[in-house]
Formats: C-alpha cells, structure tokens, sequence
C-alpha cells in the first residue's frame, strides 16, 4: 500500500500540473492514509481468520519479492518524473 500512496500522489501532481491548480496538502496525505487504514483492518481480520499472507486478487509477479520491490520502484520513480516535469 505504502508504493500505492506514491502513485497516488504522483497522479494528483500531474493532475495538478494540467489543470494548474493547486490542491490543498491534506489530500495528498490524509486521503490515502485513510485508505489505508481501512484496508490494514481488513488485512489483519484476514490474516487472523483466514492465515492470507497476500491478498488473494494480487498477480502472481506481485507476490514474489522481484514484484514486489520492482513495484516500489517503478511508483517512486513515477512519482520523482511527475513532480519534476509539474513543478518547473
């Protein structure tokens, strides 16, 4: 989820660098934290129950590490490229 809030952030900054409007910061931090914190809920209830490690939904390159860390990659690079190309 952590990689998630990136690509969040790095689409509202391009979203911003369009219309060229400013959105206020507590969108880009309080809206997916929220996400989050429902999604940890059900997470942990389906970590208790169920023994789920990784949800069941997730492509199969995403459940193995190379996925995994390649996704934090590609999110955070995105999100360096859209606040680069937006903010000059």
């Amino acid at each position: 989820m952590f990689a998630s809030i990136w690509v969040f952030n790095g689409l509202l900054t391009v979203l911003e660098g369009i219309l060229g409007f400013t959105f206020p910061a507590i969108i880009f931090w309080v809206v997916p934290h929220a996400v989050c914190a429902q999604f940890a809920c059900y997470d942990y209830y389906k970590h208790v129950t169920a023994e789920e490690k990784i949800w069941t939904e997730v492509p199969e390159f995403f459940k193995k590490p190379v996925g995994i860390i390649s996704y934090l990659v590609a999110s955070f690079v995105f999100l360096m490229v859209s606040v680069a190309l937006t903010t000059a």
